[in-house]
Formats: structure tokens, C-alpha cells, sequence
């Protein structure tokens, strides 16, 4: 990390004021960079230079990063920091908070070979009572889970739901061609079952809450009255669509009921079956994505009942009003000791800087793999 000091006479604020006007000078003034130029420039800043008690001109600060670090020696101590910042800056008071961000859950690698994936875990601190530079976030401190998945990760146990609803996304697009691998054998197949049903050959059992048109004709065919069924056109299609969504609502209602996550009448707005198909396939991806994060806070951060409960009542509030987003980002308050284990064990710590009114922040980068050496980008 470098810093570069420019003091220039050329224009002051004096310069630019009636003489008899005596200047004060200007606060401080930094701003963050994105580091996307060559010197890799992290800040920018600008104050007044003094000689006396007049403005005599302006300096003229770039902080710049040469690359990520775990050299613990390269920094300097919180006692010195603290002395720094007095010298620059002579504040009345001084406050030191510690700020940290750590990813748990995203992107890996396996055998020299990165998995890319677009969902992403992290986890945000912030503490007071700063000791050292370096300091592991305490127990103490406020954390915050920033979670957003994306359907579709191979890794994830939803996987495999994932390609069935996908199914039933192309069949209610009425694309029959690419929805099913044989149209006419959907249509033979349906023609067999409901000739079964008129013969009496078959009486299945069907839920009390199925509405699908397949299940009115077999509700019929137990009062030996059924009505006839013109298998032409979509409708093949639009039947099999609607088995296939009977079907996965009560995979997502046995997953959610049966882990005391939500109640029937919670779900109401998922389950519903007044829509036309499409909104209804609509809101089954809504109720598909609720499950890829709550199973992702379970099988990979082992988060307790009272927070997978918590956050599952979040997600369906807001799928309610809001159309479906895998990019939004849904913040969850839990205590640090629920995930102490994945950043205690490291030696790097997090860095935190001290200022009378900003704190900054470092990033330490977990990969699901848990290497020995987190990845660091140093301010």
C-alpha cells in the first residue's frame, strides 16, 4: 500500500476571497475508488495546507494497492494508528470500531478447477471496543448474513427439483415441441388412463385439495360420471402441466410443513390454484427459490430452527408483493458464535481501520473448500 502527497500553491481558497475575508479551511475530503486503474487506486483525497493561520494551498492524496497480503508485520499497531490520526486530523474525541466481511458460501474451487456460482453468502461485523489491528470479530459483535441464491447450482440438494420445475416453465410456454420429447405419446398415455378410469380397471387415490383436471375425472369416475375429455390441441399439455404442478406443491409443502417452517394458511398465496397456469408456475419458481436458500442456510451453514423460521417468513412476505429476483439479497441477524467456526480458526484476521467518524472495512474471502490461507485484499 502506498500514499502519495501533492501540495499545490497554485489556486487557494485566499485567492478566490476580498482580502479582509480570513478563510477557514475546508474539511477533508476522500473518496473511494474502485482500484480498475493500473495503480490499483483504493482512495483520493484532498485537504487544506496552512502557513500560519492562512489557506496557502491544497494537498492532494492517492492511496494506491499493490495486491493482497497476509503479512501480518507489514501493518502498523492500533497505538500508532491511533497517534497517526491524531496528528492529521486533531479530533476532539476518538471512537474506534472494528468492521469485518467474510464469505462463506460461493464460488470454489476443486482440483485446480474453479466452480463458478452466482449465489453468494457473506457475513458483515461490526464491533466496538477495538484492542488490535487484525482482531477476530468478538462473540460480541452485531452480525448480519447477506444471502442470495440462484436456482440451478449443481450443488445444491435442489438440484434436482430444479430441472423439474424447469420442465414445467418450457410446457407452460405452450412450446409442445420442446416441452415433451413425444406430443402424441403424452396424448396416447392420457387416453389409456381415462379409459382405465370409465372401465373401473384403476380407482386412484387423489388429495382433497387437487384441482387438477385429471383428478376432477378421477373424482367422477368414483360416481361411475365422467366427462368427456377432447385429448387435441394443448390440452395433453395443459394437463400434464397441471400434474406436474400438483405435484411439486406437495414436495415443497411435505419439505416446509414437515420442518415446522410455515403453516398451510402462509402458503396460501403459493398455493393457489385460481391463476391461470402460467402465474401459477410463477408462483411455484418464487416458492422453489424460498427453499434453494433456506436449504443452503441448513446443509451448508447448519443455522438453527429460530433463525431458518425467521428467515423463511421473510422470503414469503416478500415474494408476496415482489416479482421473482435471484439477485435481491435478503439480510438475516444471527449471533457470531452460529458461524464462529468458519473465521476463528484462521490466523489472518480481518482488518480494521480507525477514524473519528468512518470505519472501513477488509474482506476475507472463504471458498466452500476451506484452504489453509484466506484470500485478502488489503486497503
Amino acid at each position: 500500500m502506498s500514499q502519495n502527497s501533492i501540495v499545490s500553491p497554485a489556486v487557494s481558497p485566499a485567492d478566490l476571497l476580498p482580502p479582509a475575508v480570513s478563510p477557514a479551511p475546508l474539511l477533508p475530503l476522500w473518496v473511494r475508488c474502485d482500484m480498475a486503474d493500473p495503480a490499483g487506486t483504493t482512495w483520493l483525497g484532498a485537504e487544506t495546507a496552512c502557513t500560519g493561520n492562512k489557506v496557502s494551498g491544497v494537498k492532494l492524496y492517492a492511496v494506491t494497492c499493490a495486491g493482497s497480503t497476509v503479512d501480518k508485520g507489514a501493518f502498523i499497531t492500533l497505538d500508532e494508528l491511533k497517534q497517526e490520526h491524531k496528528r492529521r486530523h486533531h479530533p476532539s474525541m476518538m471512537v474506534a470500531r472494528g468492521t469485518a466481511q467474510y464469505s462463506l458460501f460461493g464460488s470454489t474451487v476443486v482440483e485446480n478447477t474453479t466452480i463458478e456460482s452466482q449465489s453468494s453468502v457473506t457475513v458483515d461485523f461490526r464491533w466496538s471496543h477495538v484492542e488490535t489491528i487484525l482482531e477476530t470479530p468478538p462473540l460480541s459483535s452485531m452480525a448480519t448474513l447477506n444471502i442470495k441464491v440462484s436456482s440451478g447450482d449443481m450443488r445444491s440438494p435442489m438440484y434436482l427439483l430444479y430441472k423439474e420445475l424447469e420442465f414445467l416453465q418450457v410446457c407452460a410456454k405452450n412450446n409442445t415441441l420442446k416441452c415433451v420429447t413425444s406430443y402424441q405419446d403424452v396424448g396416447d398415455c392420457l387416453k389409456m388412463v381415462i379409459k382405465a378410469l370409465q372401465y373401473g380397471d384403476i380407482k386412484p387415490w387423489i388429495h382433497r385439495d387437487s384441482s387438477s383436471s385429471l383428478s376432477k375425472l378421477i373424482l367422477q369416475s368414483y360416481h361411475h360420471q365422467m366427462d368427456h375429455v377432447s385429448l387435441t390441441g394443448l390440452t395433453p399439455v395443459h394437463m400434464l402441466l397441471e400434474m406436474g404442478l400438483d405435484k411439486m406443491r406437495k414436495d415443497y409443502i411435505n419439505y416446509l410443513i414437515g420442518q415446522d417452517l410455515t403453516t398451510l394458511n402462509h402458503l396460501s398465496y403459493y398455493l393457489s390454484t385460481v391463476e391461470d397456469l402460467q402465474e401459477q408456475v410463477i408462483r411455484l419458481r418464487k416458492l422453489h427459490h424460498l427453499l434453494e436458500i433456506m436449504v443452503t442456510c441448513s446443509t451448508f451453514l447448519c443455522l438453527p430452527y429460530d433463525r431458518l423460521f425467521f428467515l423463511t417468513q421473510l422470503c414469503l412476505q416478500y415474494y408476496k408483493t415482489c416479482p421473482y429476483d435471484e439477485d435481491h439479497e435478503f439480510k438475516l441477524q444471527i449471533k457470531p458464535a452460529l458461524i464462529s467456526h468458519f473465521y476463528q480458526k484462521y490466523v489472518y484476521r480481518p482488518l480494521l481501520l480507525i477514524s473519528q467518524n468512518v470505519s472501513f472495512h477488509k474482506v476475507v474471502k472463504i471458498p466452500l473448500n476451506f484452504p489453509r490461507n484466506p484470500v485478502f485484499r488489503r486497503f
